[in-house]
């Protein structure tokens, strides 16, 4: 993969920013995300992409809705606060993505 500068990654932790370095020589790559810069392998990215929402999988939650489907133009996803009834919406009405690597990571599981 050729990474490129300005272009949009995602890592195997389910991270998504920015490239705004990249060093061939230490094999890393420094990005941005939520305005902090974070540094990771060049062998821990799995995509990379001209927007974020092309990094977009099923199973990430989008605007806080789970994404259970979705093509060039539009995300499938239910609501569970009614009925789990189906909805559409476009691409560009994405404000946030939570990727389903940070979901898992951050799940608190209570054991009685």
């Amino acid at each position: 993969m050729k990474l490129k500068k300005k272009e949009f990654i995602r890592t195997k932790d389910g991270y998504i920013g920015k490239i705004i370095a990249i060093s061939y020589i230490t094999n890393f790559v420094f990005f941005e995300r939520n305005n902090k810069i974070i540094t990771t392998s060049i062998d821990e990215i799995v995509d990379q992409q001209s927007t974020p929402q092309d990094l977009i999988r099923i199973g990430d939650y989008i605007n806080g809705y789970k994404v259970n489907d979705m093509d060039e133009e539009f995300i499938y996803s239910s609501n569970p606060e009614n009925n789990n009834q189906p909805f559409t919406f476009k691409k560009e009405a994405i404000k946030t993505i939570l990727t389903k690597e940070l979901y898992d990571k951050n799940i608190l599981y209570i054991y009685e």
